[in-house]
């Protein structure tokens, strides 16, 4: 009888482990299954050749302008966003703006980017290169009434660095880009009042 409530036990806990490893694997395609047709991809790495894929939204209670305002000072993101760091504007400007460039560290690593959608307001997207890393990250501001924005952001990473992170951590960037989102929306909903 021992053996078998041991045999049931290890069962137990094998089963509980697969549930949430199961569960982080299938945020990577769970986020793929909920990628916004609004997006623009202007290449590679996109949605349909990334390795790793997160898709984050949240409703601001601020205007877009205003959430515009925060996410083109990049250089203050580590202020409210802990997972950037080192952040400097290469191209001169205080604030990224078209193709400006600039690198940075996020989730460890040091990415140099490059603005290539930049509608005010509306949409800001840029490619980043790291070691063994591709990624191409996006943002679209939506109005909604008179205060309150609608703010979508997707990447699409590829390469080997973003193989071992599907295989290690496949909800770490939406986690990652989820503490973003809402920090967002903290501060820009301390600065509209």
């Amino acid at each position: 009888m021992r053996i078998v409530t041991s045999g049931i036990g290890v069962l137990a806990v094998f089963a509980a482990l697969t549930a949430v490893q199961a569960a982080n694997a299938d945020q990577v395609d769970q986020d793929l299954s909920e990628h916004s047709t609004q997006i623009h991809w202007p290449g590679s790495p996109n949605p349909t050749d990334a390795n790793v894929f997160s898709h984050n939204e949240i409703v601001i209670d601020a205007s877009c302008d205003a959430v515009w305002g925060h996410l083109v000072d990049a250089t203050k993101w580590p202020s409210w966003y802990p997972n950037s760091h080192d952040v400097k504007i290469i191209s001169g400007e205080t604030k990224i703006g078209p193709h400006s460039r600039f690198t940075w560290k996020t989730f460890g690593v040091p990415i140099d980017s490059t603005v290539a959608e930049y509608v005010p307001g509306e949409r800001l997207g840029w490619f980043g290169y790291g070691p063994h890393v591709a990624a191409y990250h996006t943002w679209l501001l939506v109005q909604e009434g008179s205060q309150s924005c609608h703010v979508i952001t997707e990447e699409a990473t590829k390469g080997p660095a973003a193989v071992s992170t599907r295989r290690t951590d496949p909800a770490g960037l939406h986690n990652g880009h989820e503490l973003w989102v809402t920090r967002l929306k903290i501060l820009s909903e301390a600065s509209a009042s």
